[in-house]
């Protein structure tokens, strides 16, 4: 397998990075797609497919994924900071660690998916614009609406959640993908930065 930066295995194909560190992807990719789009993509055991034959496809493939949940059903809308809250809080596992969270969001403010950008440690964890942005890209996500927890309690926003706050806001201006909104929050409480006037 081909190493990737961080140590798990992947490949970049125009300058998109595939991570194959997280084989959940694969379950998911087989039960959404029929067995004749699976034997295109992997091959069969009689007609099997080169290494990485597949991967000029595959990103398209796991972003239909996404769409397809909500295919036929009306998709939750994040309108308030309290809905953002409401959606964020079930992500977070261990609340002694910070999670960075990132909300994906259609033209109609429709949830896409909700990325676990990041864990960190008891104070900070490492936010890069491209780990917040690639699943976005990915999902053809119109806007987004990030937020971490404070494994502290409090959640009052640090010196240092304002600067990532606008530094994010300034790359998705860049890509043209809105950040509508950074929540932080703890198990009982949340703060919205664009309620602060941040963003």
């Amino acid at each position: 397998m081909l190493s990737g930066a961080t140590g798990g295995t992947g490949l970049d194909v125009r300058g998109r990075v595939v991570d194959f560190s997280d084989f959940r992807w694969i379950g998911s990719l087989r039960r959404g797609l029929s067995l004749r789009s699976f034997h295109f993509l992997w091959g069969s055991r009689q007609t099997p497919r080169a290494p990485f034959s597949f991967l000029e496809d595959f990103t398209v493939y796991v972003a239909e994924l996404k769409r397809r949940k909500y295919r036929g059903k009306h998709a939750p809308e994040v309108s308030t900071p309290q809905d953002a809250f409401t959606f964020l809080k079930p992500r977070v596992q261990d609340w002694n660690r910070e999670h960075f969270l990132a909300v994906l969001l259609d033209a109609r403010n429709r949830i896409i998916g909700i990325e676990t950008v990041s864990i960190g440690s008891l104070t900070a964890s490492i936010v890069h614009p491209r780990e917040v942005f690639r699943p976005a890209l990915i999902a053809s996500a119109a806007s987004v609406v990030l937020g971490h927890n404070h494994p502290s309690g409090d959640p009052e926003p640090s010196p240092e959640d304002l600067a990532v706050t606008k530094r994010l806001a300034d790359a998705g201006n860049l890509l043209g993908i809105e950040v509508l909104d950074h929540i932080v929050f703890t198990r009982s409480a949340h703060v919205s930065l664009k309620g602060q006037g941040i963003l």
